[in-house]
């Protein structure tokens, strides 16, 4: 997810209520939306740097605890793709294939951005 936060992840595990927790290792811990008892839904707080961090899930009367059966679950923190400029700026449609250069930072190893 985005460095700048507001990710919607989704964890799946056993006995979730209503009022739970999700810690995002050092970065932040946020409320989680209760969708059902084995389902719940956080939004990531923002993460100065690129980090890769472990999620726990808690309840106010409980301590903090790995997710789905004692499975560690991981989030990994990346700055936002920057695009600076893209050539050529018009392409006519066609059948044929057209290669675009996409200047920028931040591209991740990815097949789209």
């Amino acid at each position: 997810g985005s460095t700048n936060g507001m990710t919607q992840i989704y964890l799946r595990g056993e006995n979730f209520v209503d009022g739970m927790s999700c810690r995002f290792g050092d970065v932040g811990t946020v409320n989680a939306t209760w969708i059902d008892d084995l389902t719940i839904a956080c939004i990531s707080p923002p993460s100065m740097t690129f980090a890769i961090v472990q999620i726990q899930v808690g309840h106010p009367s409980l301590l903090l605890h790995p997710t789905s059966n004692g499975q560690i679950s991981i989030f990994v923190y990346e700055p936002e793709a920057l695009l600076d400029s893209v050539f050529p700026r018009f392409i006519a449609v066609s059948p044929r294939s057209t290669a675009i250069t996409m200047v920028g930072s931040n591209f991740a190893a990815r097949d789209e951005l």
